[in-house]
């Protein structure tokens, strides 16, 4: 499923630096430009990458980053939507600067997955392609021919032998499951494996899923002992999913909405034996904000709210609730800091002038 871009309603790149007081970026920065809550400035926010691509009017944004080591990282998103193509941008060598792509793609980045510098992947939303960085080049490493609505929505690269792709139908048609490894491609067109929507892997033999069986994304699968399987739990029952992270084997959260009420989102746990609903701080729950799980490298995760990040600790304390200033939904850890990046959009799109892409750092999430 299609995410919505990811936006700030903020100026251009010049008025940017000087409402958010914008000093030089940290780790990531380039050449260019319930719990109490502890809310930092906005300035806390540093701006460390700016790009326009295409026509000057062009709606621009990033919607997915990966960050495979603290001098490499890749953020990926799109010039004018599904009308446009996709675009991205590296950092590498001290600086970022944008990256291109095969000729010949539309649609969006969604998703991307990386499990070393050299093996980077992502998926084109409905330009129906699977693209490879090999560490000097990308290339198209599957495509599909078989119309403008269908789409892929997910991918997991545990290693260059051990990559899964998803493409699960939820407002268009999806491309279905398929695994790489290493030399050919696999369609799984049996069981819990053919809806699924997203993975978060413990292991290469242990991955937690949203799938699609009834309805879409109202399951959770698992992969284990070679294949995948839905999880039978009362709790989990008549919900539809958000977003998983599964940090270890007795370590797995949701982001669920009951079908009873449509208005509500909760958080939710998996600790090897049952799964609970587990409180989080402030309204977000309550008011259906609950975006987005991503983990924070040291064993705790944020939640991504449409207003606020909260962070939960490995210990289990939510420590802090950040004002989510530009409505990042995606957050990746810098490996060996305490800072993360985010992709967005600056302005929001739908400004007659364009968008740009932009990547932030914050260093006080944790």
């Amino acid at each position: 499923m299609a995410r919505a871009r990811t936006v700030i309603a903020i100026g251009g790149a010049g008025a940017t630096a000087l409402a958010l007081g914008i000093a030089v970026p940290q780790a990531m920065a380039g050449t260019q430009a319930g719990a109490r809550a502890v809310v930092p400035s906005a300035s806390a926010w540093k701006l460390v990458y700016e790009h326009h691509y295409g026509r000057a009017a062009a709606q621009n944004g990033f919607d997915a980053i990966v960050v495979p080591s603290s001098r490499q990282a890749w953020a990926f998103g799109g010039s004018d939507n599904f009308t446009g193509r996709p675009v991205a941008a590296h950092f590498s060598g001290g600086r970022w600067r944008p990256s291109p792509l095969p000729a010949g793609l539309t649609s969006d980045i969604f998703a991307a997955s990386a499990s070393s510098p050299r093996n980077v992947w992502a998926v084109v939303g409905l330009g129906q392609a699977v693209l490879r960085w090999n560490g000097s080049r990308w290339w198209v490493a599957k495509s599909w021919h078989v119309g403008s609505e269908v789409q892929l929505t997910g991918v997991t690269a545990l290693s260059t032998t051990n990559v899964w792709v998803f493409g699960s139908g939820g407002f268009t048609g999806g491309l279905g499951t398929w695994h790489y490894n290493g030399s050919t491609w696999k369609h799984l067109t049996r069981g819990a494996a053919v809806g699924i929507t997203k993975a978060s892997a413990v292991s290469s033999s242990n991955m937690w899923a949203i799938g699609s069986l009834s309805a879409p994304q109202d399951s959770i699968v698992h992969f284990s002992h070679g294949r995948w399987q839905r999880v039978s739990a009362a709790a989990i029952g008549h919900h539809q999913f958000q977003a998983i992270l599964a940090l270890s084997a007795t370590d797995v959260w949701v982001i669920a909405t009951p079908a009873t009420n449509q208005k509500t989102t909760y958080l939710m746990h998996y600790n090897g034996n049952r799964w609970s609903r587990v409180s989080v701080p402030g309204t977000a729950a309550q008011n259906g904000q609950l975006l987005g799980l991503n983990a924070d490298g040291h064993g705790g995760f944020w939640v991504e709210t449409v207003h606020r990040i909260l962070h939960r600790n490995a210990a289990g304390r939510w420590l802090a609730s950040h004002a989510n200033t530009h409505h990042v939904f995606s957050l990746a850890p810098i490996p060996g800091t305490s800072s993360v990046l985010a992709p967005s959009a600056a302005p929001e799109p739908g400004s007659s002038s364009g968008s740009d892409a932009v990547v932030f750092e914050n260093s006080s999430l944790g």
